[in-house]
């Protein structure tokens, strides 16, 4: 009797089980870390989209005629949630690129106005991750429903 030695069929097994248990752990750990970091990543576009909203429908922007060659920050509040048409018309002109930098957010936008006139411009969400806020406001001397999405 051999002392000492391993079958070739015993160690290709303990290898195959060896190679099952550490991927089986490797994603485990993977799955927690991206669900961690989706949640993480949810709660910033949350809160981005709703500070933007509050921002939108509650204030003329600044400065408080902005255009899209001076605006620091865009409101479109002619009064607390009452929208400027000619301001809506202002923030749907500047283009993703001035839109992303004025907010300080990585994200893509989309934004519209749901009433009897329904306007939208930004670009269509396609990504994956998204978040929509939608805002009860008078637009155009109705009641209107502002969305802002934001996804990358």
């Amino acid at each position: 009797m051999k002392k000492a030695q391993i079958s070739s069929m015993d160690f290709l097994t303990a290898v195959f089980i060896f190679c099952l248990v550490v991927a089986y752990a490797m994603s485990v750990i993977n799955d927690s870390s991206i669900k961690s970091f989706t949640e993480t990543d949810y709660k910033y576009m949350t809160v981005s989209a709703i500070e933007i909203t509050d921002f939108l429908i509650k204030s003329p922007g600044i400065p408080s005629s902005w255009n899209s060659s001076n605006v620091i920050f865009a409101g479109l509040a002619s009064k607390d949630r009452v929208i400027s048409s000619s301001k809506v018309t202002e923030f749907c002109n500047l283009t993703q690129n001035q839109t992303r930098a004025m907010l300080r957010i990585p994200y893509y936008v989309h934004f519209s106005i749901i009433g009897n006139n329904t306007i939208e411009c930004g670009l269509i969400p396609s990504g994956k991750k998204a978040v929509s806020i939608r805002r009860n406001v008078f637009f155009e001397d109705k009641n209107a429903v502002l969305k802002l999405t934001l996804w990358e």
